[in-house]
């Protein structure tokens, strides 16, 4: 009988990514149970930013720890997405998955920092320091499901192009929906300045994706 060699691929790393992201969330849990039990229900209460919530402090360890997460849950599903969709684009890269990791972490940290020194500039951080704590705070809440698809992806699903194409559209309307309910909960501040409020949507919400999709995919 005629041997047949079988080509596996391992998936050991992921799965080393995965436990990691598990324990990254552990630890967030440990730091503060009701913080965290408030964050699990950010979807159908925002009660997390009023109560436990109010911490905006961007360095503090419990937001570290959900950044972290939000960091490894995206980084991989974008790998994953790229491994794909975008696959000569990734074998560029040296260590694909790391550098997708570092610059998801550094563009977010470059983002909140950028968007904290226009809030100080123009004498308006404790709004804009909210509202960037809120908008990463549903990004965390966002890598959950991410997180539960990434596990999908890898161990059971073998043709999975739908399922990723269907998790963007997804991620893309939750983050709008965010936003949307971002902006209409500071309606009344934002209507007397709207110039200026659209100045900063195309300075600080859109023209960072776009210079990243031209400096990545292009």
């Amino acid at each position: 009988m005629e041997q047949l060699l079988r080509h596996t691929v391992s998936n050991d790393w992921m799965t080393f990514v995965v436990l990691c992201c598990v324990l990254l969330l552990v630890m967030a849990k440990r730091t503060s149970t009701v913080r965290f039990t408030e964050f699990l229900q950010l979807v159908i209460t925002d009660k997390y930013f009023y109560m436990q919530g109010k911490d905006t402090r961007f360095f503090s360890v419990f937001n570290l720890l959900l950044l972290g997460f939000q960091s490894l849950s995206f980084g991989l599903f974008f790998y994953l997405l790229g491994k794909a969709f975008f696959t000569e684009k990734l074998v560029e890269l040296r260590f694909p998955f790391a550098t997708i990791v570092l610059a998801y972490f550094l563009f977010t940290l470059l983002k909140a920092t950028i968007e904290k020194g226009i809030g100080k500039m123009f004498s308006i951080n404790k709004l804009l320091d909210l509202y960037t704590y809120q908008k990463i705070s549903y990004r965390s809440w966002l890598a959950l499901v991410i997180f539960a698809c990434n596990v999908l992806l890898i161990y059971s699903f073998s043709n999975h192009f739908f399922l990723l194409i269907g998790v963007v559209c997804f991620v893309v309307l939750m983050n709008a929906i965010f936003l949307l309910y971002l902006y209409k909960k500071q309606e009344k501040t934002i209507l007397p300045n709207l110039f200026y409020f659209i100045l900063y949507l195309c300075a600080l919400e859109i023209s960072p994706y776009i210079i990243l999709y031209k400096t990545v995919l292009q």
